[in-house]
């Protein structure tokens, strides 16, 4: 349990395998993946150039709005993925932002079910896209949920279904990251990285002010005892 007293786990996972948002843990390993093609792509991803990154986005988004596309999709591109999305999520470029959430839309859709258990780890960082400073990545982001699940209230919906991993989501950021731990500043410098994390620490916040203001929310025993392990994290006063 990440809200365990004392706990140090820092992974945004819920699949057996670790996601994280920072550039230290849960790095994905390309080589797992059995298609050539796909190997290359998130091989690419994981370079530090914006331009590239932006490049293969789009190259991959064209490969998913193929539907044909989904007999390469098996677990082990997904998880790849998966772990990818938590740091292209959060990335310094704008576009590369928008066209993560884009991508993350086409898998929902060419996977359907089979994409269900990979939510858990996904919702947070795809839901955080909705309040992104730049109107680019939250309009993208609204859109893209809209692809996905059709209706408005099937994405509201989300907020409820997967409020635990939403408020684990502001747990671990809160508790454990911090702008050397996002940003390696040996290649970004230190006024990129220090404005990546007052823009995800913004979002941070924002989704926990939108989930405490639900309506609809169970304010169980277990969820007010979650709340109440966020509000106790020193780095949030």
């Amino acid at each position: 349990n990440p809200f365990s007293s004392g706990s140090q786990i820092t992974s945004l996972g819920h699949n057996g395998f670790e996601v994280s948002l920072n550039y230290i843990s849960g790095i994905p390993d390309p080589n797992i993946i059995l298609d050539p093609h796909l190997k290359v792509i998130f091989k690419s991803l994981m370079k530090k150039d914006h331009t590239t990154k932006e490049k293969v986005l789009n190259e991959l988004l064209q490969i998913l709005s193929n539907g044909s596309s989904v007999h390469m999709l098996d677990d082990l591109v997904v998880i790849t993925w998966v772990q990818l999305y938590a740091k292209l999520s959060i990335d310094s470029s704008k576009n590369v932002r928008s066209m993560s959430h884009q991508v993350q839309s086409r898998f929902v859709v060419l996977l359907g079910k089979n994409y269900a258990k990979y939510l858990k780890d996904t919702t947070p960082l795809w839901l955080t896209g909705l309040f992104d400073p730049e109107r680019l990545v939250s309009k993208t982001t609204t859109t893209s949920l809209i692809d996905a699940f059709k209706v408005q209230e099937k994405v509201d919906s989300l907020w409820i279904v997967f409020h635990k991993q939403i408020l684990n989501y502001c747990y671990q950021f809160l508790k454990f990251e911090q702008k050397d731990t996002l940003s390696d500043e040996r290649f970004v410098g230190k006024e990129k990285a220090e404005l990546k994390f007052i823009r995800v620490c913004s979002c941070c916040l924002r989704i926990l002010n939108h989930l405490i203001q639900l309506k609809n929310l169970e304010m169980d025993d277990e969820t007010t005892k979650d709340f109440k392990k966020i509000f106790k994290i020193d780095q949030l006063w």
